[in-house]
């Protein structure tokens, strides 16, 4: 009777060690596994250094591509490009590109509507007058007679700060994404008379979108398949030059 008492004691403290262990490891598992990632926050997450700067060469666009996770796909690629002409100009650009339909941006669907501003200058010169016809393609009325040339749906990044959150119910999207882009235009001679001179121009503002320059941001990243959050902090220092600080990814 004394060794049956004793059995059963024996059982029931394995028993209590056993749903305490249970309970232990289910907390430990919810606080490691968040729904919400906190940029810049470093507990949790496995966490890779780059401190790289990469810049657009004329003509020769430069990538850069990372792999968050660190299991030898690359997921995200970033792009610095230098174009353009004499008579264009100079054209700078960077964009970011997930490389994979499981590795999403966050950031928020959009509209993107171009407009249409027409406008006439005249220049008086010692021998002629010259009289330019310009029209413009901006994102932002110039004038309440603009007329609509475009509405095209987009997608847009969230630039970032430090102690921003991200979840994983937010927005997130495989795409390419414009972080910052050039002005362009051209001057065309349309033709002329023995007093004046005329030309057409063309202006694209290329104003939809403009990422934050010279400061630290963060760009939240989604991997799909492992239902993981991650970041990449960046330093956008030109229009197609950007310093890439670091990644994260939760573990």
């Amino acid at each position: 009777m004394f060794t049956s008492k004793k059995s059963y004691c024996y059982l029931s403290i394995i028993l209590v060690f056993i749903v305490f262990f249970q309970y232990g490891c289910k907390k430990n598992y919810v606080e490691i596994n968040k729904s919400t990632l906190t940029m810049g926050d470093y507990n949790n997450v496995n966490t890779i250094y780059y401190n790289d700067t990469v810049v657009g060469i004329y003509i020769q666009p430069q990538h850069y591509q990372i792999d968050i996770d660190n299991n030898g796909i690359y997921d995200i690629e970033f792009e610095c490009t230098y174009a353009g002409s004499p008579g264009t100009g100079p054209k700078y650009g960077s964009s970011v590109k997930s490389l994979s339909p499981n590795v999403a941006i966050f950031g928020y669907h959009n509209t993107d509507t171009i407009f249409i501003h027409k406008d006439t200058s005249v220049v008086p010169d010692t021998i002629s007058i010259k009289i330019y016809h310009k029209t413009t393609y901006t994102c932002s009325r110039m004038s309440p007679n603009d007329s609509i040339n475009s509405i095209t749906p987009s997608y847009k990044t969230t630039p970032l700060n430090n102690q921003d959150n991200i979840q994983l119910n937010d927005t997130y999207h495989s795409t390419s994404i414009k972080l910052q882009d050039t002005e362009t235009g051209s001057i065309i001679y349309s033709g002329g008379n023995i007093d004046t001179t005329f030309y057409s121009v063309v202006h694209f503002k290329n104003n939809c979108f403009s990422f934050p320059m010279n400061q630290p941001k963060y760009i939240g990243v989604k991997l799909i398949n492992q239902n993981k959050l991650g970041w990449i902090k960046i330093n956008l220092l030109d229009r197609h030059k950007i310093y890439i600080e670091e990644s994260a990814i939760q573990k």
